[in-house]
C-alpha cells in the first residue's frame, strides 16, 4: 500500500504547503523540481526523487488548490467543482470511450455527473506519467473494485499511453462550502500500484466515493 499526503493551500501559501507535505514524508529538505513535460516532482539534496501532484480549483468562489506527494514518482491529482451544474451530454460525449458507455450510464443513472468524472479521473491518470492530455476518448477507465479503476488505453487510442490506477474521492470544501471531486493516480512504472492510504488530516469530510455498485 502507497501512503499519499494530501494538503490544500493557496497561491499566497503554496511554499509553507511544500514544506509541510515534505515534512510529512520524512524530508528535511526538499525542492520542488519539474521534467521536460512541466511535471512537478520533490528532489532532496541527496538526488532522491518524490512524487509530487499539485491541481488548481480555479471555478470555486474562493479560488484554491491541492497538493499531494508520495514516495512514488509517478503521481498524479485533479479535482473540479462537483454537482454545481447540471450535467452535459455533449461534454460526455466528448470524452467518454465507447468502452465507458456503461460505466456512464451507471454513473448518471446514481444522479452523478459521468462526464466529468472521467474528465478528473483520466487529468489525473495523464498527469501521474507526466504526459500533456490526449485525446479523452483515447482512454477508457475501468471499475476494478470499490473506489478503484484502471485507465487503460481505449480501442480507438493511436498512440502508447501508460496505465494508472485511480481512485475517487468527495469532500466539501470548508473554505468555499462546495463539493469538490478528486481523482488521485499512480502510474506504472514498472508495476502497478493496487492501493494507497489517503492522510488529509486538513481535509476533514474527505471519503472515497465508492462506485463498485455499479
Amino acid at each position: 500500500m502507497l501512503d499519499i499526503h494530501l494538503t490544500n493551500f493557496v497561491s499566497e501559501s503554496r511554499n509553507l504547503a511544500l514544506a509541510e507535505i515534505a515534512a510529512n514524508l520524512g524530508l528535511t529538505q526538499a525542492n520542488l523540481i519539474r521534467d521536460d513535460y512541466y511535471k512537478p516532482f520533490l528532489q532532496t539534496p541527496e538526488g532522491q526523487i518524490f512524487g509530487l501532484a499539485i491541481t488548481h480549483i480555479r471555478k470555486a468562489a474562493k479560488p484554491f488548490s491541492l497538493m499531494a506527494a508520495s514516495s512514488c514518482p509517478q503521481l498524479g491529482l485533479d479535482a473540479e467543482l462537483w454537482n454545481v451544474i447540471p450535467r452535459d451530454d455533449v461534454f460526455l460525449n466528448s470524452v467518454m470511450a465507447k468502452e465507458e458507455t456503461e460505466l456512464s450510464q451507471a454513473v448518471n443513472a446514481k444522479g452523478e455527473d459521468a462526464g466529468l468524472l472521467l474528465w478528473v479521473g483520466k487529468e489525473a491518470a495523464l498527469k501521474s506519467h507526466g504526459l500533456a492530455m490526449v485525446d479523452p476518448r483515447h482512454i477508457a477507465l475501468r471499475l476494478v473494485a470499490a473506489n478503484h479503476f484502471r485507465a487503460e488505453p481505449s480501442k480507438a487510442a493511436t498512440a502508447p499511453i501508460t496505465p494508472a490506477n485511480v481512485w475517487f474521492y468527495s469532500y466539501t470544501a470548508p473554505q468555499i462550502n462546495q463539493h469538490v471531486l478528486l481523482a488521485v493516480a499512480v502510474a506504472d512504472n514498472p508495476q502497478p500500484v493496487h492501493s494507497i492510504s489517503l492522510k488529509a488530516e486538513k481535509l476533514p469530510g474527505l471519503v472515497p466515493l465508492h462506485l463498485d455498485s455499479i
